[in-house]
């Protein structure tokens, strides 16, 4: 029970008490744990509609201070929305789908980021930060 216990972040469990674990001396081997927190960050509404179809039109210009964007194609689209990374990586948006700037990671894409749908007109959503 106290190897389990150690390996469980535990230093070792109460020889007199086993059901009283004894934590762990904070050292560099046993550093305290620490949670990543989100920059606040006011939000900018680009939200609009393609200007041309089938022309990619800039929504968020290339920017090193954005903290993150997001782009979705409503869920009542009746076509797909292209979204272009950096004037090559192209991601196809169904009804419903969305594109966020930022990894799982928090890297967040400093590049120019553009649509375009086959239709003029086409609605859809973005958002920066």
């Amino acid at each position: 029970a106290g190897h389990a216990a150690a390996q469980a972040g535990w230093a070792d469990t109460d020889p007199n008490n086993p059901s009283v674990r004894i934590p762990r001396q904070v050292s560099k081997t046993y550093p305290l744990p620490v949670q990543a927190q989100g920059v606040a960050a006011a939000s900018t509404n680009a939200s609009t509609t393609v200007t041309t179809g089938n022309t990619y039109q800039t929504v968020f210009a290339s920017s090193t201070a954005r903290k993150g964007c997001l782009i979705q194609n409503p869920t009542t689209a009746t076509e797909t929305l292209n979204v272009r990374v950096g004037g090559t990586a192209v991601f196809t948006l169904v009804a419903g789908a969305s594109f966020n700037c930022a990894s799982p990671s928090g890297v967040v894409i400093s590049d120019l980021v553009e649509v375009t749908a086959a239709t003029t007109a086409h609605a859809f959503t973005a958002v920066s930060q």
